[in-house]
């Protein structure tokens, strides 16, 4: 396959690679909850209002819980935990549009 689109019923794969095409338009990444503050926002043109967003901590939140609170279309979206962070909180993110 070259460039275009696959369009599948059903996918079954070992290992799925993410090619970033456009680093303006990232759908996976890295980010950081800085130390003392609660959120964190990722720029990415990616994003729509009804992406889908997934997230997964890296470091422990010390029972902190987390949302994504804000979705800007086209622009970037915010990941927000409950409190502040002492230390830096890192996180894996993936973002899924749905038709």
């Amino acid at each position: 396959l070259g460039t275009g689109t696959l369009v599948a019923t059903g996918v079954e794969t070992g290992i799925l690679t993410i090619n970033i095409a456009d680093p303006l338009a990232p759908t996976i990444g890295e980010g950081i909850i800085t130390a003392g503050t609660d959120y964190a926002t990722i720029e990415t043109q990616a994003v729509a209002a009804g992406s889908k967003v997934f997230v997964t901590f890296t470091d422990d939140l010390g029972g902190r819980s987390f949302f994504i609170a804000e979705k800007k279309d086209g622009e970037s979206f915010t990941v927000r935990i409950s409190t502040p962070v002492i230390d830096e909180a890192h996180f894996d993110w993936w973002i899924v549009e749905q038709k």
